[in-house]
């Protein structure tokens, strides 16, 4: 993919006009007029040329600013500037200093200070800006927090950043990518790289062979060089978190990190891994945890996690409830609340109740349509009928919670959005227990250790906490197995329903999933309901998945039809080169289409990710602030230069701008994993002996179960065959069962 060519403007701030408001931070995406200083492109000087992006000037300064950036022809939002760097042009007299200072490019520095700062200084005081901008806590007036809102400025980045720039390009980076890393590491980046260049590994999307390419043109070149160890044992440990587990042996992390390293097993490069290791202990990034008369390793954040929830959870546990009722009177509150509701429950359902309401945590889990959602409602009303305490209802995901919220006619959140977790945090800074009485947590299968960890640690006193979950779908997309661990812990009460009550609409799904659950491949195909494809080969699967899915999409509509794969990112069944194929059949590039194109998201298909007005797209993390949870689905109503206004299911809408749009997809098509917590009209699912490496009977399984009518389903026998006779043993890396069950001795 060849990179845009980058063009340099120089100008004046003349008005902003996006977004109408006052509240513009130094990370707000926006859009500003600009008056030319100087003349760019077929525009002459004192013309007028629209910028966007972040960190552009926003508000009146009289400054000259160079603006490098991608210019834009479009015939109707008109051509633009689409800034990736902004800096502004430092003045050399002391009246032009003041006037920089002054001009509300750092905030909380006025006209006064200013003339104290530059009094002081002279002609010095940028240099002392860019270089020791503590020396102006000697000024009266001039704060810690004035400094550190210094340090983030333009004035104090903009020179370092352009020296990370040309750094970092002549390491062949991109200029969007020097920019990101430049960011980053803010004053220090040709310092901190220089000093190690795997340091780079914490900027998003590059790994260690990127890492290690970059080290070697700095020099690194011993393969067993500490700073390259400590590296590719740090990899290690992001690998097997992407692969689900929190912990490794001591013995396979070895192996596994000689294997990133490329070095073979002998003595000497084994002696270096443990060497390495037992820093890493000795300086708390690695936790040792023995079991069975086996080392396993643990990051110390994956050890606490674990930790803290077991002994949280035992705590909780142990605990008497509060107000605890007799049995009886119970059942006789449970029967008023049928009655009130007019539904009928069947024994294990009331059992599930009762459960819930004698013990202060308990799990009920079942399939589809073995009536989790009903003896949901009835628990609740039954525990306001008898307790004078909240109910919070939390799911993982939002269109998750969003069905437990249309189920229960109550508010239900996400268990992030409860949390204040903001996206790429697994900590919570709160001081107070936030949740207290019934605390009801949907989809716990999609649950992962470190979300888990900030849960339980924020339970009340009076928490009485009820986990439901289909323990037989596929385990969380994080780190950790925490339904079936807690089942196997044999410390919590567990409620397995079974009865299955749904019987029109969906049937055959629900029937055919019990009998992939069973291990049958013999399925049973109903007219509009399920259907069977069964055709070789990568290709025509493909043709027959798009068919399939525009088939439905037109029975459907575009909302309420979904195509699963296991893959996101390989072959020809992938996310990435089905939703660039449906793109192009569905939504294609035309004239007065807008579209906004994502620079450095480059797909299997070897094409740009684009987003157009008509796509629907997903969201690939949380944003707290616009209240957006990871797998949250909208659609692309309007696109504006690099604004685009999403609307997503239940009506919100927000403008995605910025870094934000790198965390969209397309969502066309999705993987089975992502699909997790979410329902459709219709399903179309691959099962190709292409995936040979994923195909595994609770793959099929939670597939299948997120359609509520009718699912077709393209496969090949062998993989069919394959699938359902492969049930997942592997054994996720997690001590949480075995940690509960010391904490909490029966």
């Amino acid at each position: 993919m060849l990179e845009k060519k980058m063009e340099t403007a120089t100008v004046k701030f003349m008005r902003r006009i996006y977004p109408q408001t006052d509240s513009i931070g130094i990370d707000t995406f926006c859009v500003s007029l600009m008056v030319l200083d100087e003349p760019f492109k077929e525009l002459g000087k004192g013309e007028v040329l629209k910028v966007s992006g972040v960190g552009i000037p926003s508000t009146p300064s009289g400054l000259v600013y160079e603006i490098l950036g991608e210019y834009e022809q479009h015939e109707k939002y008109g051509d633009s500037l689409k800034a990736a760097m902004v800096s502004p042009i430092m003045p050399t007299t002391l009246s032009g200093i003041k006037a920089i200072l002054a001009s509300g490019l750092i905030e909380g520095i006025g006209k006064k200070t200013a003339e104290k700062i530059v009094d002081t200084f002279g002609k010095e005081t940028l240099l002392i800006i860019e270089a020791q901008p503590e020396k102006l806590l000697q000024i009266k007036g001039v704060s810690e927090r004035m400094v550190a809102k210094i340090k983030a400025s333009n004035i104090a980045l903009s020179r370092e950043l352009h020296a990370a720039v040309e750094f970092l390009q002549e390491k062949e980076f991109s200029v969007q990518m020097a920019i990101r890393i430049g960011k980053h590491f803010r004053g220090r980046t040709v310092e901190v790289l220089t000093q190690n260049p795997y340091a780079i590994t914490e900027i998003e999307g590059i790994g260690f062979q990127r890492a290690d390419a970059f080290a070697r043109k700095m020099g690194i070149t011993e393969r067993l060089d500490p700073r390259r160890v400590e590296a590719g044992l740090m990899c290690c440990f992001s690998e097997i978190q992407n692969e689900g587990h929190l912990c490794y042996s001591e013995k396979a992390t070895v192996v596994r990190t000689l294997k990133i390293l490329g070095c073979c097993i002998t003595d000497i490069n084994t002696r270096a891994i443990n060497d390495q290791i037992g820093r890493a202990k000795s300086n708390g990034k690695i936790m040792l945890h023995r079991h069975d008369g086996k080392d396993f390793l643990y990051s110390v954040g994956a050890y606490r996690a674990e930790d803290k929830a077991a002994a949280s959870l035992s705590s909780l546990i142990r605990r008497k409830p509060e107000n605890r009722h007799d049995e009886k009177v119970i059942r006789r509150l449970i029967g008023n609340v049928c009655n009130r509701l007019m539904v009928c429950l069947d024994d294990l359902q009331e059992a599930g109740i009762v459960a819930a309401l004698m013990n202060n945590v308990s799990i009920v889990t079942g399939g589809p349509g073995t009536g989790k959602t009903t003896l949901l409602n009835v628990l609740v009303e039954t525990f306001q009928d008898f307790e004078d305490l909240p109910v919070t209802l939390l799911a993982p995901t939002g269109r998750a919670a969003r069905r437990m919220s249309e189920a229960t006619g109550k508010d239900a959140r996400t268990i992030h959005s409860a949390l204040g977790l903001r996206p790429g945090e697994s900590e919570t800074s709160m001081d107070v227990s936030l949740f207290e009485g019934l605390v009801v947590v949907d989809e716990m299968s999609m649950v992962d250790g470190y979300l888990f960890k900030n849960l339980v640690t924020n339970l009340g006193l009076s928490a009485r906490l009820v986990l439901i979950g289909d323990v037989d779908q596929l385990p969380s997309v994080g780190p950790g197995a925490v339904l079936k661990s807690l089942i196997q812990s044999g410390r919590i009460p567990v409620t397995r329903l079974s009865k299955t009550f749904r019987q029109k609409g969906g049937s055959a799904i629900i029937g055919n999933a019990a009998r992939i659950n069973a291990g049958e491949t013999d399925l049973e195909e109903v007219e509009g309901e399920f259907q069977m494809i069964e055709i070789n080969g990568e290709e025509a699967q493909q043709k027959a998945v798009i068919e399939a899915y525009l088939d439905g999409r037109k029975k459907y509509g575009q909302d309420n039809i979904v195509l699963l794969t296991p893959f996101r990112k390989r072959g020809a069944l992938s996310c990435n080169v089905l939703n660039n194929m449906l793109q192009k059949i569905i939504n294609p590039e035309s004239n007065g289409n807008a579209t906004i194109k994502i620079f450095g998201a480059k797909e299997a298909s070897d094409q740009e990710l684009c987003f157009r007005i008509g796509d629907p797209v997903t969201a690939k993390k949380n944003f707290v602030e616009k209240d957006i949870s990871n797998g949250d689905v909208g659609t692309v109503t309007e696109i504006d230069g690099r604004i685009m206004h999403v609307k997503f299911d239940d009506d919100r809408e927000f403008d995605i701008s910025g870094e934000e749009l790198y965390a969209f997809d397309l969502a066309y098509a999705t993987t089975v994993h992502k699909s997790q917590g979410s329902e459709y009209k219709m399903v179309v699912m691959v099962c190709s002996s292409a995936h040979r490496r994923m195909l595994k009977r609770n793959l099929v399984y939670t597939g299948l179960t997120r359609s509520k009518i009718e699912s077709r389903v393209i496969f090949d026998q062998n993989a069919l065959k394959t699938a359902v006779a492969t049930v997942d043993q592997e054994r996720r890396g997690t001590f949480l069962a075995s940690m509960l069950q010391t904490w909490c001795i029966i």
